[in-house]
């Protein structure tokens, strides 16, 4: 039987495309690795199933955290941890982390600081995913994006925020922090390869055709089943 190589190129045709998954869940989070410094007081959120609902990213409906100073040189913050991430449906040839937020103070500007981190293993270690105001000026809807790699377990995947607020000394006012977040999701694409070094396409020239994967043989350039 005569045997021909058929092109890797039949590889490259398997199915690929972007797989948008995201978190479930959300909690209180009092873990001082979010970012935010002064004393953590807790639970003002509102639609919360906004930073996590479906559609095409970023959505379009949001919701908020917020934190309010209570007293002169009083720094007071409010954090979430966001769980739950939805299963990839295969593997993924590249992945990415996303998150899209905005942050401002009032009665007065300048005085706002919002934080995203996010962990790989379950909240183990974070790392730094977003960082919105910084004490300088209000940002505005904004996407931090950053790459992870491929083979993360989805599952492990969190994301924690916080808005940190300060008071203004020169206006003598508390201020109030509002982080604003539209969507938080993963983006992967889909189809990584299954090529293996060594493996080869092999096909009959006799119908009806027949293809498997061989490797080439030890020495030789001859190729086995």
């Amino acid at each position: 039987m005569n045997r021909f190589i058929v092109a890797l190129l039949l590889l490259a045709g398997m199915a690929s495309g972007q797989e948008i998954r995201r978190p479930t869940a959300n909690a209180v989070s009092t873990a001082s690795t979010i970012g935010c410094t002064g004393t953590n007081f807790g639970t003002t959120v509102t639609n919360p199933a906004n930073w996590y609902d479906t559609g095409t990213p970023p959505t379009t409906t949001s919701g908020t955290s917020v934190s309010t100073a209570i007293s002169t040189a009083t720094q007071r913050w409010n954090g979430q941890v966001i769980t739950g991430w939805a299963l990839a449906s295969g593997s993924y040839s590249s992945l990415t982390g996303n998150i899209n937020m905005s942050c401002a103070s009032s009665p007065y500007a300048g005085w706002d600081t919002c934080f995203a981190v996010y962990s790989l293993n379950a909240g183990s270690t974070w790392s730094g995913l977003g960082l919105a105001g910084s004490g300088v000026s209000a940002t505005g809807q904004t996407t931090y994006s950053v790459t992870i790699p491929s083979g993360t377990v989805l599952s492990n995947i969190q994301v924690a925020f916080c808005s940190q607020s300060l008071y203004d000394s020169d206006n003598a006012s508390n201020i109030t922090t509002t982080l604003t977040i539209w969507d938080i999701w993963t983006s992967g694409i889909l189809g990584a390869s299954i090529y293996q070094p060594g493996l080869q396409v092999i096909g009959s020239n006799r119908f009806p055709r027949k293809f498997y994967f061989a490797k080439l043989k030890r020495g030789s350039n001859e190729y086995r089943p």
